[in-house]
């Protein structure tokens, strides 16, 4: 289990991390992942910090931004706070937003299922993710 342990850290961090020397506290040792002290559920906290870290690197190639950038301006913790506190549906609109997998026209024209990327409502071309929330069409 140590040795899977290394080799996720390995591919999550690029290198294992470098642990601070362990404190005593009443015969237990402190856990510190990427300078946040670890006080219970290990394997949570552990997976948690690689799919973290999995995502920013994501947004960072997707979006061309800076990854420290991104660690260091984005309030991470009140965006988790908020998604978990979202509904179901909100929490798959937000996922599809961001994997940038809604159907707009332009999806859909990709996956073959329309044959032009207008907006079916004000025939705008390329309707893409900010034109679905800003359609001028009366109806939206």
């Amino acid at each position: 289990m140590d040795k899977l342990a290394k080799s996720l850290a390995f591919r999550s961090f690029g290198h294992l991390p470098d642990n601070p020397p362990a404190v005593p506290l009443i015969g237990m040792s402190q856990l510190v992942i990427q300078n946040t002290l670890v006080v219970s559920s290990f394997q949570k906290s552990m997976t948690y910090s690689m799919h973290h870290n999995d995502m920013v690197e994501y947004l960072g190639r997707k979006w061309e931004i800076d990854v420290n950038l991104l660690h260091e301006s984005v309030a991470w913790p009140s965006i988790v706070k908020a998604r978990k506190r979202a509904s179901f549906p909100f929490q798959k609109f937000i996922s599809k937003w961001i994997s940038e997998d809604t159907a707009t026209g332009i999806v859909m024209r990709r996956r073959k299922q329309r044959l032009h990327d207008h907006c079916p409502r004000c025939d705008a071309p390329q309707e893409h993710l900010v034109h679905i929330l800003t359609c001028p069409h009366p109806d939206v």
